[in-house]
């Protein structure tokens, strides 16, 4: 039983390299230019079932396949725009990792602009209305100790009133 093991391993452990070696020859077929082109379709285009990740980072099956679809369409000397549109036709435009700027997408482009324009006039409005009451809020806090001195001797002498009329002190 244990020889049997043993060279099991021994065959896993030289078949490794081998599928390895051909995986990094698949991989390394293109050209540098298509290289290059693929690599920037891969960062391009997202994958449909990872969360956030284009085809570049995400290492699930479904990217692979993605990936070697873009591979034979770049051999058979397709341009980027029509390997985008075979991938939008395929999934739909939500694996486009930049939307285009027309119709309903172009809102993703125009409302942070806007958003960030009327959050800095809402802090600017804030910060002007702040620094103009601020006189008057520390006026209030000088007089406002003189009005309590004040309600407290006239506490004080309504008490000792009440005391002296209405107690002998001996």
């Amino acid at each position: 039983m244990s020889k049997k093991l043993i060279a099991l391993s021994i065959v896993l452990m030289l078949a490794l390299p081998v599928a390895t070696t051909a995986y990094a020859i698949a991989e390394t077929e293109l050209p540098s230019d298509l290289k290059l082109r693929s690599v920037e379709l891969h960062k391009n285009i997202m994958c449909p079932k990872c969360s956030g990740q284009t085809l570049h980072q995400s290492n699930s099956p479904i990217a692979s396949s993605m990936r070697e679809v873009i591979r034979e369409e770049l051999l058979k000397g397709k341009s980027n725009d029509q390997i985008i549109n075979l991938m939008v036709n395929a999934y739909g435009k939500e694996v486009l990792a930049s939307p285009p700027m027309k119709g309903f997408f172009a809102l993703i482009w125009i409302l942070p602009p806007i958003a960030l324009i009327l959050g800095l006039g809402a802090i600017t409005f804030v910060v002007r209305r702040l620094r103009h009451s601020r006189p008057e809020a520390e006026l209030e806090r000088l007089v406002q100790p003189q009005k309590m001195k004040l309600k407290i001797r006239k506490s004080l002498s309504m008490i000792d009133q009440e005391l002296g009329e209405n107690f002998d002190i001996k």
